[in-house]
């Protein structure tokens, strides 16, 4: 099976777009549940921070404990400031680096995962995971408008490389 993995390294607004745009179509042909995921009170300060703790300490976890099986644990996530923070900096045009100077942000993300394990068992990890963090799930397996959830995540206008990423499997079409 091949994966559809982040590349990293410097990018603009637009190309991040395009980038979860492309990544988010090929997610949606995949079979198995959608679930929309909001986690707040993570207690990460920083994009960074949030970003190293999903990746390496959740779905890193749940991907090697499942990769020998036949379960399917594909994501994409986004980072967020918390809404007093973008409108106070879009207000007076702040560059992203000065947000990145601030002491504490206290960042939430927003998951789209597409998965075959039960709701119970990747919020059993998300739990232990963070400390008590408040965790909103939605089944969007059968939402019509599943398709336009992308521009949700392309509403935050301040990105950068460490404010996503993703990890897909693509299905292989059979040789029938």
């Amino acid at each position: 099976m091949k994966k559809l993995l982040k590349k990293t390294g410097p990018k603009s607004l637009e190309d991040i777009y395009f980038d979860l745009s492309k990544t988010y179509s090929q997610m949606l042909t995949n079979s198995g549940c959608f679930y929309f995921i909001t986690i707040t009170d993570t207690l990460s300060p920083h994009p960074k921070d949030l970003n190293f703790t999903l990746t390496n300490k959740l779905f890193n976890k749940i991907w090697n404990d499942y990769k020998k099986s036949l379960e399917v644990v594909n994501y994409i996530f986004v980072i967020e400031y918390p809404g007093a923070i973008t409108k106070k900096f879009k207000s007076h045009k702040v560059a992203q680096i000065e947000l990145e100077l601030l002491d504490s942000c206290k960042v939430h993300c927003h998951i789209v995962l597409n998965t075959t394990l039960k709701k119970e068992v990747f919020e059993s990890y998300i739990y232990s995971t963070f400390n008590n963090p408040n965790i909103k799930t939605i089944d969007i397996t059968n939402n019509s408008k599943r398709g336009n959830l992308i521009n949700y995540f392309k509403k935050q206008e301040y990105l950068n490389d460490e404010c996503y990423n993703y990890k897909i499997t693509l299905a292989t079409p059979s040789t029938n």
